[in-house]
């Protein structure tokens, strides 16, 4: 009798659903028009993947439109009940999962109005003038991004000018009052000093929230919640990871282990990685799994069955609150054929 034995090695990490570009690899893939590499995908307001146009905020599509020198991809969004655009760019080597912008963005306000227009280089980090405007279609911010030719990483802004949204001028050469607004209606301002965050900043995320800077440096934050209470936070505590109680890599494998897969499964996808995705909530519960690649869907559902047996977890914070986070955990199979 033949029997399989196989080892179960994993690997984890975690997406947070603040201000990031990092694209999540759910969701569902259609193909349209002419193109069978277009690939569409739809989302809510938080900009988290759906499975169907229902209930969607806005949908995105993407598809190739070069191979030389590097191969290229046209990245547009729009609002779903208008058809409106919401985001027109383009991205360098798009592998399904990660967009990395090069050259001209363009979003835009749901009425339709440019919101802004970045620059980004071949490492798809912001260079030149980006330029932001209020709803009203003024001028808000200039911000130049200036290109870092030694390191890999975030070129760093000088915030050239700041007007509020009937033109007066509050801020100029990196000093002076500056806000940062973000989705939803979620915003932080407080003075610049020499293009670097000085002094208390006020905020709101889901609650009103207080930082205090020195020369940029996060010294320490409070959050105060609804029920009165006040949470405070430090640089190193401000963005917490979800924490799984227990061995999750052990608990993940006894778990694989007591799956009834059919034996064709392991001849076809043998010592390939499959990534399993779901969303830690904020009470710690994991909902929202899915499985990416071609597998067939009784596959996928035994192992999401699988999943969902896990323990329980702790969830991730931002800021002093519990936030939405979706997890990622690639699992591998390393298996033996053996003779009994």
């Amino acid at each position: 009798m033949k029997t399989f034995v196989f080892l179960l090695f994993t690997l984890c990490f975690y997406r947070a659903f603040a201000q990031e570009i990092k694209i999540k690899t759910d969701g569902q893939i259609i193909h349209i028009g002419t193109s069978k590499d277009t690939i569409i995908r739809f989302f809510d307001v938080e900009g988290d993947f759906l499975a169907t146009k229902d209930k969607s905020y806005y949908y995105r599509q993407v598809y190739p439109v070069a191979n030389e020198p590097k191969r290229l991809y046209r990245v547009q969004a729009f609002y779903t009940e208008t058809n409106l655009p919401k985001f027109s760019g383009h991205s360098l080597n798009y592998d399904g999962k990660t967009l990395k912008y090069f050259g001209e963005t363009v979003s835009y306000f749901p009425t339709g109005k440019v919101e802004s227009v970045e620059l980004y280089d071949e490492l798809s980090y912001l260079i030149d003038t980006a330029y932001y405007y209020h709803p009203n279609g003024k001028l808000k911010a200039l911000v130049y991004y200036e290109p870092n030719k030694t390191e890999a990483k975030s070129n760093f802004p000088h915030y050239l000018l700041y007007l509020d949204s009937l033109g007066n001028m509050l801020l100029r050469k990196g000093n002076g009052f500056f806000r940062f607004d973000y989705k939803n209606g979620q915003y932080i301002e407080g003075e610049l000093v020499n293009d670097k965050r000085e002094g208390i900043w006020t905020g709101w995320d889901q609650s009103k929230y207080e930082e205090f800077y020195k020369e940029d440096i996060l010294i320490n934050g409070k959050r105060y919640l609804p029920d009165g209470k006040i949470n405070t936070y430090s640089a190193k505590t401000m963005e917490q990871e979800p924490k799984y109680h227990g061995n999750l890599m052990a608990d993940i494998e006894l778990l694989m282990r007591r799956v009834q897969f059919p034996l064709e499964f392991f001849e076809k996808y043998k010592k390939k990685t499959i990534l399993v995705n779901f969303v830690v909530n904020k009470s710690g519960a994991t909902e929202d799994y899915e499985i990416e690649g071609d597998y067939e869907l009784s596959i996928k559902r035994m192992m999401i069955e699988a999943m969902q047996r896990l323990g329980k977890w702790t969830p991730a914070y931002l800021k002093g609150v519990p936030v939405r986070v979706r997890y990622t955990v690639p699992v591998r199979f390393n298996f033996e054929l053996t003779e009994r």
